[in-house]
């Protein structure tokens, strides 16, 4: 398994506006969630793949801390929404998992793998994005087996208050 591609997105750039369809069924549009909370945006590389299960089981770990920092954790994969609803359901995954079946926001987001064993699909990668739709935090794997320090992202969220 080779190096994947890096993001250009950088934290204090814009973050690029989606809509996609997910589950709980209905469309997500970040630029609106935004205005609610603070969005942690996480691409991974696809349902009920043997690290993203641990991976996913790792960050329902995490939603105590994310629900008292007040932000949204959303999932993101190029899984179609049916995939969704099942490993949400198998997983009891208390978060929003959206379906990028085409890539384009993860091609956005420069986080699509375009070579190798992973062809189109997104490698892992964590986005914070505050209520002006600015990158706060960033972090993304140059090989879709590595996992994010999750004490460094909710560290990140703390920041934001300051």
């Amino acid at each position: 398994m080779g190096l994947q591609p890096d993001s250009h997105l950088q934290v204090g750039m814009k973050a690029p506006d989606f809509t996609l369809p997910g589950v709980p069924l209905g469309d997500f549009q970040l630029s609106q969630a935004v205005k609610v909370s603070p969005v942690v945006l996480y691409f991974y590389v696809f349902d009920f793949g043997q690290l993203c299960n641990i991976v996913m089981l790792d960050m329902i770990k995490h939603r105590p801390s994310f629900d008292d920092l007040g932000v949204q954790f959303v999932g993101i994969s190029v899984d179609e929404v049916r995939m969704h609803v099942a490993f949400k359901t198998k997983f009891k995954i208390p978060y929003t998992l959206l379906s990028d079946d085409e890539g384009e926001v993860a091609k956005a987001y420069g986080v699509l793998m375009e070579t190798g064993l992973y062809l189109n699909m997104a490698t892992r990668a964590l986005f914070l994005i505050d209520d002006e739709m600015t990158i706060r935090y960033r972090w993304v794997a140059l090989d879709p087996a590595w996992e994010p320090d999750m004490e460094e992202v909710l560290d990140a969220i703390r920041d934001m208050d300051r």
